[in-house]
């Protein structure tokens, strides 16, 4: 009697699992105040080329200087969608990219080196010796290649959306849940040389 009673209430405990664990918030790593957002976020057309802007904040907490001087790679992944305003069609994404960005210590050179990689190519280098310019250079990006626009229709109106993945972590000790934060969006525009948009 018990293991049918057992039998019958494990499914609906699973499935409580899973429920809690969607609808829970995700502890982004950051301060334990704010979680991670994308912020200042803006957009502009050249040489036929999407070009984005943007700022992460509230990603790298207090303990970052510790981790990054670990050796251990320090990485956070933006996620790039070029969509159609109407959420009635059918597949609003007409493009997507994505950028990772690397920061590993040198002990032998006390140095940090930097990497860039979009869509899993290395697109630059850089190295640092300070922390703070670590940290900046994970966050704050400046007139970063997104997606070529010559294949789109010039009269389409498009918005880009940007977001962060900051890793993963577990949740009641074994289920792995990926910090990610919200999309942030830009108003809607046809890409035409020389626009230039901001966030929603």
């Amino acid at each position: 009697m018990a293991a049918r009673r057992l039998g019958t209430y494990l499914p609906i405990a699973l499935l409580a699992l899973v429920a809690a664990w969607l609808v829970l918030p995700g502890d982004v790593e950051g301060n334990g105040e704010k979680d991670a957002v994308i912020g200042d976020l803006s957009a502009r057309v050249e040489n036929e080329s999407l070009l984005a802007s943007f700022q992460l904040d509230h990603a790298l907490g207090d303990d970052f200087q510790r981790k990054v001087r670990s050796g251990l790679p320090t990485e956070i992944i933006f996620e790039f969608e070029l969509r159609r305003p109407r959420r009635s069609w059918f597949n609003a994404t007409v493009a997507r990219s994505r950028m990772q960005v690397v920061a590993m210590y040198n002990v032998t050179t006390d140095e940090y080196l930097v990497n860039f990689k979009h869509d899993g190519e290395l697109a630059s280098s850089r190295s640092v010796r300070e922390v703070e310019a670590v940290r900046a250079a994970l966050t704050r990006h400046d007139d970063v290649f997104v997606f070529p626009l010559a294949e789109h229709p010039p009269s389409q109106r498009l918005h880009l959306r940007v977001r962060a993945e900051l890793g993963t972590k577990t949740w009641l000790a074994f289920i792995p849940r990926t910090l990610e934060t919200d999309w942030a969006v830009t108003e809607t525009f046809i890409p035409q040389e020389g626009v230039q948009v901001d966030s929603e």
